[in-house]
């Protein structure tokens, strides 16, 4: 399942690393892939992947989710 959230403040490659090594220790996360350019950050995940927590995650790193 691929979800996409869109996220405000990712400035450079390295916010984008922070986002993707936070995500990836989420359960049940298979891929993810943060794009600062557009605010994309794109997860694949299993079916029981919880986007709020996800979410929640993003912001507490520092990044509004739009």
């Amino acid at each position: 399942m691929k979800n996409i959230i869109k996220t405000e403040g990712m400035m450079c490659s390295k916010c984008e690393g922070r986002v993707v090594v936070g995500l990836l220790k989420l359960e049940h996360v298979k891929s993810v892939v943060a794009d600062h350019k557009t605010g994309d950050v794109i997860i694949e995940a299993d079916e029981q992947f919880d986007i709020e927590k996800a979410k929640t995650l993003i912001y507490e790193i520092g990044y509004d989710v739009i």
